[in-house]
């Protein structure tokens, strides 16, 4: 148990049980002790498996939390053949753990103009307009959180040169 990040830490102790009930109960089982094992190496606690059970009871977990400070950003950049178990359940962790506000804001603005006009009803004629430039976002929230359906996501990479697209995802 001295070997390894949270991630690796966790999967070594769902491992050890080879068929689930459920899924849910697996994803369940699995987030928190994911959570066990990050508040554990954050505070540099020498982990055993003594330790790890006792922070199994939420109110000891939440007093080592407490302590932690977390404005950070979260950039994913997981090899799914090293992490199997948490590969599946990235996306979910990923919900969770940020807003859709957050991931807009990540992945950022751009220009766009935005044309105004004014109409004289009585001659339908265009009177009057301007033309602005503004800033909106690539992604807007509402994207995420109203019209992302099961199986899709949005892919963003800034690697190189900026690049985004709606996806499809393939449930294996």
């Amino acid at each position: 148990m001295t070997e390894g990040g949270f991630t690796e830490l966790k999967d070594k102790i769902i491992s050890l049980k080879h068929e689930w009930s459920s899924d849910y109960y697996r994803s369940i089982a699995e987030d928190y002790l994911q959570t066990t094992f990050k508040v554990l190496l954050k505070k540099n606690v020498d982990i055993d498996l003594k330790k790890v059970v006792a922070c199994l009871n939420y109110i000891d977990l939440q007093e080592l939390v407490r302590g932690i400070e977390n404005n950070g950003v979260v950039y994913f950049a997981l090899p799914a053949l090293r992490f199997p178990s948490f590969s599946k359940v990235l996306g979910k962790l990923v919900i969770n753990d940020l807003s859709a506000e957050d991931v807009a804001n990540w992945v950022g603005t751009q220009d766009k103009f935005t044309l105004t006009a004014q109409l004289n009803l009585k001659d339908k004629e265009d009177s009057m307009g301007s033309v602005r430039v503004n800033k909106q976002f690539i992604v807007h929230p509402d994207e995420i959180k109203q019209q992302l359906k099961t199986g899709e996501a949005f892919y963003v990479s800034k690697v190189k040169q900026f690049e985004y697209d709606k996806i499809k995802v393939k449930f294996t």
